[in-house]
């Protein structure tokens, strides 16, 4: 496995101010000419709601998590998901007949149809992380709250971080 596949996808909600910047981003880089296409980045208002004294909103990204044993990959009928040589989820829209299988087995709601009637799901923006860049959705993130981090670096950040409380 190449270094490529240990990346995985953060949000950190608690700064997202629900701006949208990172779904026109994907629009954007992906191309899709029509705004009401959902495309491969979704954000969800949740809230407002009451916690204690304070008034509280979030938004949660959704996007397509990779799942090591991704059941979109093992229901597709024609293979047009699978997984990479790196662990990847892998789409190609050639084999994609839009029967939306993988839509209702994805635990996560992460694949979406296109304007075109095939799916559609987060693919990390691989050829610009290849280039050295940052994909477009974290580029465009003003409030800096979009993240790709080594898989590696979240473990061990997991393990040396204090309980709350």
């Amino acid at each position: 496995m190449s270094e490529l596949s240990k990346l995985t996808f953060v949000h950190d909600r608690r700064k997202c101010i629900g701006c949208y910047a990172c779904v026109i981003a994907c629009k954007v880089e992906h191309s899709s000419e029509n705004f009401d296409d959902p495309g491969r980045i979704r954000v969800f208002h949740d809230g407002p709601r009451i916690t204690g004294e304070k008034v509280q909103q979030h938004f949660k990204v959704v996007v397509c998590r990779h799942c090591l044993s991704a059941p979109c990959v093992d229901e597709c009928p024609t293979g047009a998901l699978r997984k990479s040589e790196d662990g990847m989820t892998v789409l190609d829209l050639d084999l994609c007949i839009g029967c939306k299988i993988c839509m209702e087995v994805c635990p996560f709601g992460a694949p979406q149809l296109g304007d075109d009637g095939k799916v559609r799901i987060y693919d990390l923006c691989m050829p610009r992380i290849e280039e050295g860049k940052k994909p477009a959705c974290v580029s465009a993130c003003v409030a800096q709250c979009l993240q790709v981090k080594s898989v590696e670096d979240l473990k061990k950040k997991s393990k040396t971080r204090k309980p709350e409380g």
